[in-house]
């Protein structure tokens, strides 16, 4: 399952793709500034008012950025802190994803446990139906015993039933955390400690 998380899931796809762009950050915090060069040309109307002569004015300008010393080094150093500091918020967040699928994981077990449990409470619950039908047949029950163990029969059909939705349910909630919606595990194991 772990694995899965890895490879597969679309929240840890995109938290990798948040330290690929704090990488990208320290490249871009390397770069030297670009100089500028702008042009204005303007056509006057009228050249009175102005301080200049004439109908035309021309304006060039050159901006050339000077870095202070050691600021390139400075904005370097920050954005491989600013990648440490997104690599253990992805680890964090890491952990925190591998305990909600580990979570269901175990609640899948817990589930696939439970419904075993209550199928086979349903098959001695028919039992004890067909003990109780053949002692009234016999005289030796009443249709009062009969009933209460209908009702107790259909009680635990009714809990069967609802443990088999949850499995279901829980099975659909872990196949789209993993980023597989069309996936329904089954859990197959024992309980135990993570060892992560």
């Amino acid at each position: 399952v772990l694995r899965i998380v890895r490879e597969k899931s679309p929240r840890f796809a995109a938290m990798r793709t948040r330290i690929e762009r704090a990488k990208a950050d320290v490249v871009g915090a390397g770069v030297l500034p670009n100089p500028r060069f702008t042009y204005g040309h303007y056509q006057l109307a009228s050249p009175r008012n102005t301080m200049y002569e004439g109908n035309v004015q021309e304006e060039v300008t050159l901006e050339v950025p000077v870095l202070i010393a050691g600021q390139r080094g400075a904005r370097v150093a920050a954005a491989e802190k600013r990648v440490e500091a997104t690599e253990a918020e992805i680890e964090a967040e890491f952990a925190k994803l591998t305990r909600e699928v580990w979570g269901l994981f175990v609640k899948l077990l817990a589930g696939r446990a439970r419904v075993t449990i209550l199928e086979q409470a349903a098959q001695d619950m028919e039992y004890l139906r067909s003990i109780v039908t053949s002692r009234k047949i016999a005289g030796l029950a009443s249709s009062y015993d009969v009933l209460r163990i209908g009702v107790e029969a259909k009680s635990v059909e009714t809990q069967l039933e609802n443990a088999r939705s949850e499995l279901t349910g829980t099975a659909g909630k872990l196949g789209t955390l993993l980023g597989l919606p069309g996936w329904r595990p089954e859990a197959v194991g024992n309980f135990a400690p993570l060892g992560i």
